[in-house]
């Protein structure tokens, strides 16, 4: 871990003089939502999850790319934000999953990552910040994990640092002073006897001004002097006797208006209590410790009532806090059944009928929730809410919050995927090409049978969609409703099955390409592509086309000459390539034929032929 040397309170401050690059401050923004996402993503579902992962990596390209231009990035820690050059960049009110509390409660006041950072210090930086402590059972904090992983270009400032430097322990000495420990009602009766004093002063045509300097010091060391013995005595159970206050004796500093302002900010800060988070956890606690099958039971109608009242505020955060506390407590290994049972009922009652039925309503009429948290509190839930996600997925108007569940989806139904194929037979093309895109993440082959017949879907949408889908879980066996894809009227989709069928892991029968080749719009095809499938039809049927193409180098011409004798040529070429007796036959016919496009086609493709069978010999 690198040390740096502390920052000044300025830097929470904009400079007046100080020019505010937008951009970077921008680009600073988009990263910590980017690293927040991360991190909710990495302590929901573990570092190793493909999202994580997904995540970890965009997070680690997007930072390099900042730090090859900028250099460094460094970040001010307050209670609840992060600042960048004086803006602020980063801000959450509550304390739960806010990378600016849990850093600042550790006692770090500034974070700063330097070029040169790779991957696997960005991803041990993030596993140190979101390990579990307990200050009763452990004596490693996250500053002392984060000095002993020693961290390359990542460097931190502690409020530790801040008082030893020299600066701020010299502004600190005042507060040292025994004129602080005066108790309130002395300084208060020293306060009015000194507003006696300058009344008197007027009264009398003198200037109310405050006393000498002469007199202010020998004030100050009689209170000094008195106060110390006052707390000598008072330690020692007694009291001090002929202990003389002088109207005079005043405190020795001031403290402008704005240091007050400040000094109330920060009091309030201090006192700040986080009620719903507090209630939370004592219900965690209670759900561990009781036993009691009433109380077990009420608790369940409770946490019921306050997932629906999240979910009709739409407060995802706090919601997915409640439910990492309850999952925290369902992988304790010392609960009783009953407990157990309890807290598996809590966390199944989030996908319940009410519960989905209250989501939807509440995204469809907020678009543009944060998909963030709304995808944190979605990993929360369990593998038996897949077919409530299936339905959420159909019901939800948004595209963003689709594609946020589809994520969700690929990585809760990997074990129970029949929910995604039972949707698939669904109407609405929307829904049929968002499934199709979460199976497609699932990398499941088997699973390639049943979206085989969506190559032939009505939407050309879902068509599309297919095609990638198979392309993505690699299927083998049959490609029958692949071939009859090629009769498409989409160029696009019948490129993207020509591309699929050209992997040869497909077995095919001619049978299948007869429809496809004989089809009157077949010589209207670019040349690109007639020449594509016969080499794609070549590869798979191999000597079974042989028939078809000796059809083409011998029939008649009379009409569409010039697209006839294009595909006579490339009958050739496959000829040549399959290199059967009958092959060879067939070209040599092709050479008796008047054109003189098929006639030299067949004669290169049996000088070629020929060529490589004495290269075999």
């Amino acid at each position: 871990m690198a040390q740096t040397h502390p920052a000044g309170p300025a830097q929470t401050e904009p400079a007046a003089a100080t020019i505010v690059e937008e951009q970077e401050v921008e680009s600073v923004r988009r990263l910590l939502a980017l690293l927040e996402k991360t991190f909710k993503t990495s302590r929901a579902y573990g570092p190793s999850h493909h999202l994580a992962q997904q995540f970890m990596q965009q997070l680690y390209e997007t930072l390099a790319a900042h730090l090859a231009v900028r250099g460094t990035l460094s970040l001010v820690v307050q209670r609840f934000e992060f600042y960048c050059r004086g803006e602020m960049v980063y801000r959450k009110a509550a304390q739960d999953e806010n990378l600016a509390f849990k850093l600042y409660g550790a006692g770090i006041r500034e974070l700063s990552f330097s070029h040169g950072l790779s991957k696997e210090t960005l991803s041990s930086f993030l596993e140190t910040l979101g390990a579990a402590y307990d200050m009763t059972t452990s004596d490693d904090d996250v500053i002392t994990r984060l000095w002993e992983k020693n961290l390359s270009d990542v460097s931190i400032v502690t409020a530790e640092e801040i008082v030893k430097n020299q600066e701020a322990a010299r502004a600190l000495i005042p507060q040292d002073s025994g004129t602080l420990n005066t108790p309130i009602s002395r300084l208060s009766a020293i306060t009015e006897a000194e507003a006696a004093r300058q009344a008197d002063e007027r009264r009398a045509g003198r200037p109310a001004t405050d006393a000498t300097k002469g007199s202010r010091d020998s004030s100050v060391q009689a209170i000094s002097a008195t106060e110390m013995a006052q707390q000598a005595k008072e330690a020692a159970g007694g009291e001090v006797e002929g202990a003389v206050y002088s109207p005079l004796d005043l405190p020795a500093f001031e403290v402008s208006p704005e240091e007050l302002d400040q000094l109330a900010l920060q009091i309030k800060a201090e006192s700040h209590k986080d009620t719903p988070a507090y209630l939370l956890d004592m219900l965690k606690v209670i759900i561990a410790s009781e036993k009691s099958a009433d109380v077990l039971s009420e608790l369940r109608g409770l946490f019921r009532g306050i997932f629906e009242n999240l979910i009709e505020e739409g407060n995802w955060t706090r919601l997915s806090s409640a439910v990492d506390k309850l999952r925290e407590v369902h992988r304790r290994k010392d609960l009783a059944e009953e407990q157990q049972k309890t807290v598996s009922d809590m966390l199944d009652s989030l996908h319940g009928p009410k519960q989905m039925e209250a989501l939807e309503s509440r995204l469809n009429a907020d678009p543009h929730a944060a998909t963030e948290d709304l995808l944190v509190f979605f990993l929360h839930l369990t593998p038996n809410a897949v077919p409530s996600l299936c339905k959420l997925l159909g019901n939800l108007k948004s595209e963003q919050h689709r594609m946020t569940l589809c994520d969700v989806l690929a990585a809760q139904a990997k074990e129970k995927p029949e929910p995604l194929i039972k949707g698939l037979t669904d109407p609405r093309w929307y829904y049929v090409r968002n499934l199709l895109v979460v199976i497609g993440k699932l990398r499941n082959p088997s699973l390639a049978q049943s979206v085989q017949p969506l190559a032939a879907h009505p939407d050309a949408r879902v068509r599309r969609e297919a095609l990638k889908t198979l392309s993505m879980l690699g299927a083998t066996g049959t490609g029958n409703p692949i071939v009859g894809v090629l009769m498409d009227p989409d160029e696009g989709i019948r490129q993207s099955a020509l591309t699929l069928l050209k992997t040869g892991k497909y077995a095919t029968p001619f049978s299948v390409w007869t429809p496809v080749v004989t089809h009157k719009e077949f010589l209207n095809r670019p040349l690109s592509e007639l020449r594509a499938t016969f080499e794609v039809m070549t590869k798979l049927v191999g000597a079974e086309c042989v028939p078809y193409c000796h059809q083409l180098l011998t029939q008649r011409l009379w009409t569409t000459r010039k697209k006839k004798q294009y595909l006579g040529a490339l009958a050739a070429e496959a000829l040549g390539q399959i290199g059967t007796p009958a092959a060879m036959s067939a070209l040599e016919a092709g050479k008796k034929r008047f054109n003189r496009v098929i006639r030299n086609a067949s004669v290169a493709a049996l000088t070629t032929l020929r060529d490589r069978q004495r290269r075999n010999l």
